[in-house]
Order: structure tokens, then C-alpha cells, then sequence
């Protein structure tokens, strides 16, 4: 009687009828909608009843169906209509642009490898693509393992192209994208060592790059982009390019009185034209870092930079809360990634040890404070 009762209100409300069509073994009423038989709506279209197939036997996948048809019929968007595959991709890629979504490259690589799958299957319609084909799909992805958190993050930008174009687009009836569930164990992070980062600043062509880097945990692509107007006395205020979350900190005074040395002094970037493609420029500061690695002897990349200063300046005694702001990164994040360099966390522990000795009468050491005879 719920389901029955929810259904005309939401009919009433909308318009759009939900019901099951019920298998022959299934003796329930069409508007009861606990059962798994599949699911319909009904509604009025110029004047014209129609009665469509929801493609899918999950409410929630319904009622997200109903809010799509309610749409067109308000004309707030268009009537779905069957569009290709490459035209979604780039609808979705202009989109993602429009929102200053920055991290196109991989976007653009997952769209690209769906389109080349679908085109061997002769799959061109977007709505023609199933779960299975995803399924099957997935498994054409090549990393070093089934679980890399690489294929994690390549799946995790397909679904939310589908989600798009199923939610906001309206190109699609029902999501089709599986709930891949994925077993990930992030690798414990190493940073280099103290010693290990000299050596490679000595031997960096782009040593002030470097210095950057080292001094501030920038990632390379903003460090790469720095604008000379974050740069007020010692000061760095920005926010990051892949996330746009901010960020400020301090470096030395001479690496700062040399980045404002650079030539041109009225440009508006420390180390980009503006022109460059960034993608460029990154590579060339990355290749000529990669160059300072070997030079050195050391097994490095730019990112560990960012590993360096955040784990020493978190052993100095420094709370996750104060090095989130500094690079732009959570404290959750902080906390997860670097718990093993937290030195207030450790110092908190090693109070918590002592007080429990001296509750139970010995030292801070834990030895007896009066010597046993």
C-alpha cells in the first residue's frame, strides 16, 4: 500500500507513472515496486500516452529517468536523442573545460581508448554501450596490476563521463558504468634523503627550478607556472592546478631575491612565456631533473620533492593541519599519506607511554623508582 500510495504522489507531482511489469510468477500489483521485475514509466506526450521501458529493474536508476523525462517535458533540455559516442567525448571534454577541469590529458586518453574499443565492435550510438562491454572493456586497460591505483583513477574519470551524460546531459536513460570494486593499498612513501637531495641540487642544470621545488614541495606543474605576482617578500600564494585548492608558504630569502632576478624582471611568469604549451615546459623541467637523478646516482623523481618537504617539515614538529595550507593538501590526506614522519603525533605517543609508567609509580623510563632489594 506504501509503494502504491508513493507512486500516485509521485505521479501527481510529475506527471510520470513508475510501475513494474511483474513476471508471470510474480503475483503483485504493478504499482508495488519492492519486487525485481522490470521497471516502467508512463507519461503524456503531446498529448500522446507513453508508456517506455526504464531499462533497468533499480528504482533509484527509475525515479533518475523520471527527473531526466520531467526535464524534457519542461523543455529544459532536448528530447534524448541517440548520440555517437566521439560526440558525447566531446561535449563532455568541452564541458570539463568550461568548469576548469585541468586534468584533460587523462580524460582525453580514457575517452579516446572507449572510442577505439567501440569502433572494433562496430558500437557507434552511446546508448548502445552496456555494462558488459565496460566489463569487458576494463580488461583491455594495460598497468602492471589489476588493482594499480593507475586503473583506479582511469576508471574512476570514465564514470564520471557517464555519470555526465546519464545526469546532467541526458544523453543516457540509466548509468551503465559498473561498480568496479577495486582492491588498493597505497605503497608506503619513501622520501629521499637528505643527503640524496643535495647531490641532486648540485647537480641541476635548472638549479633554481630545483630549489623551488625542494623549498616550497610545489608540484612541477606549478612550480612550472608560478606567476611573479604570488611572490610578495618571502611569501608564495597560489592555488594548486590540478585541484585549485590554495596554498601558501615561505622560502628563503636569497632563492626569492633570485627567482625576482630572472630575465625578463617584467615578465609575468618566473619560468613560462605564457605561450609554450604547458605541457612543454613541464616536460622540459622534468627531462633536465631526470638528467640531475642520473648526474647524481639517485632514484628520484620531481614528485619526491614534494615527499621531501612535506615529510621533513612534518618531523620538525610542524601539525598536518599547518603543512596541509602550506601545500595545498588536506589534512586527512597529510595525515594518511605521511602518518609515519608525524613527529606530534609520535611525541603525544611517547607522553602517553611515560604518563602511563609514572601512573603506576616508576620513572619516565618505566624503571621502579625505589631500588629493590
Amino acid at each position: 500500500m506504501k509503494d502504491m500510495k508513493a507512486n500516485k504522489q509521485l505521479a501527481a507531482a510529475s506527471g510520470i507513472r513508475v510501475y513494474r511489469r511483474h513476471s508471470e510468477d510474480c503475483d503483485k500489483d504493478a504499482n508495488y515496486l519492492k519486487c525485481g521485475c522490470p521497471l516502467w514509466i508512463q507519461f503524456q506526450r503531446g498529448g500522446k500516452q507513453i508508456r517506455e521501458s526504464a531499462k533497468t529493474r533499480d528504482l533509484e536508476q527509475a525515479l533518475l529517468l523520471v527527473k531526466k523525462v520531467e526535464r524534457e517535458l519542461k523543455g529544459e533540455i532536448p528530447v534524448t536523442t541517440k548520440i555517437s559516442i566521439e560526440e558525447a567525448a566531446k561535449n563532455w571534454l568541452t564541458h570539463r573545460e568550461q568548469e576548469g577541469i585541468t586534468d584533460d590529458w587523462r580524460a582525453k586518453n580514457m575517452t579516446s581508448r572507449l572510442i577505439g574499443f567501440c569502433k572494433e565492435r562496430g558500437i557507434v550510438s552511446l546508448a548502445a554501450i552496456t555494462k558488459t562491454h565496460l566489463t569487458e572493456f576494463k580488461l583491455t586497460l594495460n598497468y602492471k596490476s589489476g588493482n594499480s591505483n593507475s586503473l583506479r583513477i582511469a576508471l574512476s574519470v570514465l564514470g564520471g563521463f557517464f555519470r555526465w551524460a546519464t545526469e546532467e546531459a541526458g544523453y543516457l536513460n540509466v548509468n551503465p558504468f559498473p561498480r568496479f570494486k577495486l582492491r588498493f593499498k597505497p605503497a608506503e612513501i619513501i622520501p629521499p634523503t637528505h643527503a640524496e637531495v643535495t647531490r641532486v641540487l648540485a647537480a641541476a642544470k635548472n638549479r633554481l627550478f630545483a630549489h623551488l621545488m625542494r623549498e616550497s614541495g610545489m608540484a612541477i606543474r606549478d612550480a612550472s607556472m608560478l606567476k611573479r605576482s604570488c611572490l610578495v617578500g618571502t611569501l608564495i600564494t597560489s592555488k594548486r592546478a590540478k585541484t585549485k585548492i590554495p596554498f601558501r608558504v615561505h622560502i628563503p630569502m636569497w632563492l626569492a631575491n633570485e627567482l625576482r632576478a630572472l630575465p625578463p624582471v617584467d615578465a609575468e611568469y618566473f619560468f613560462w612565456d605564457g605561450v609554450t604549451r604547458l605541457k612543454v615546459l613541464v616536460g622540459a623541467h622534468r627531462r633536465e631533473l631526470e638528467r640531475a637523478y642520473k648526474a647524481a646516482g639517485v632514484a628520484m623523481t620531481s614528485h619526491r620533492f614534494r615527499h621531501y618537504f612535506i615529510s621533513t617539515t612534518l618531523a620538525s614538529g610542524v601539525s598536518a593541519e599547518d603543512v596541509s595550507k602550506m601545500v595545498g593538501t588536506s589534512p586527512e590526506e597529510i595525515r594518511k599519506t605521511y602518518e609515519h614522519s608525524i613527529k606530534e603525533g609520535t611525541d603525544r605517543l611517547d607522553r602517553v607511554q611515560e604518563k602511563m609508567w609514572l601512573d603506576r609509580g616508576l620513572d619516565k623510563h618505566g624503571n621502579p623508582t625505589v631500588t629493590v632489594q
